[in-house]
């Protein structure tokens, strides 16, 4: 499911303030994805532990409350999922960070949420924007970390033409090319468009997805093609 249009912004915001309980926490692979996301598209994020002197939990609720509902959902958990409030009302940073979307200094959103049955990890923020859709996401993962799919990279393309088409990502390293199509859901369909792309090139091939059709793993060994699937687990 989803925003519609009226409900999204229309560009990605200028700044997060992300609120941990304490620096173990922004060790986990959530929290680092999300600031080497926010890093490539050059948004700021204001980290402020909960032992901070900074840490300020009532301007914290207030910034919360003020985002539209329509927008932020349901922030309070319950049922099996960790969300920004407990049920007395405080910030629940002992289950998960929570993040506080700005734009033009104004607080327009917050993650995690369930908002009309489906739940928003902290990076689904990028799901909420025009500019970046799901594979669009997937782009912009492995973009920030190469090393997902070629350790040895020294170098990364997005949007590269080549004669057969656009190709989604093009890395380099010492070793070659590798050709990268990524896809919500990979299927024959994602598979033979990378094929195609790769007439000639002599790269070293990966379809890279958050899921994928039945066979698809036993397509891509006949043809060479390496499946990489990436999984953003929520947290519960």
């Amino acid at each position: 499911m989803e925003l519609s249009n009226s409900e999204r912004p229309s560009e990605l915001p200028d700044s997060i303030v992300l609120y941990l309980a304490g620096e173990e926490q922004s060790r986990t692979n959530e929290v680092q994805l999300l600031l080497e996301l926010c890093r490539t598209k050059g948004i700021s994020v204001d980290i402020i532990g909960q032992s901070h002197a900074r840490f300020d939990e009532q301007a914290a609720l207030a910034a919360i409350r003020s985002i539209a509902p329509q927008v932020r959902g349901r922030v309070k958990s319950g049922r099996g999922y960790s969300l920004p409030l407990s049920n007395s009302g405080r910030l629940s940073l002992g289950n998960t960070p929570v993040a506080i979307v700005y734009s033009g200094g104004t607080p327009v959103d917050v993650y995690p949420k369930f908002r009309m049955g489906r739940y928003y990890k902290l990076t689904d923020l990028f799901l909420s924007s025009k500019r970046l859709g799901r594979e669009e996401l997937l782009i912009q993962i492995i973009e920030s970390k190469p090393a997902l799919v070629d350790p040895e990279w020294t170098s990364v393309e997005t949007e590269v033409q080549l004669a057969s088409g656009r190709a989604d990502l093009l890395i380099r390293s010492p070793s070659g090319l590798t050709l990268v199509e990524c896809k919500d859901q990979a299927d024959q369909g994602a598979l033979g468009q990378l094929l195609k792309q790769s007439t000639g090139l002599g790269a070293k091939l990966v379809l890279a997805c958050f899921d994928a059709k039945e066979g698809i793993a036993e397509a891509c060994r006949e043809h060479g093609v390496c499946l990489v699937k990436l999984t953003l687990e929520p947290q519960q």
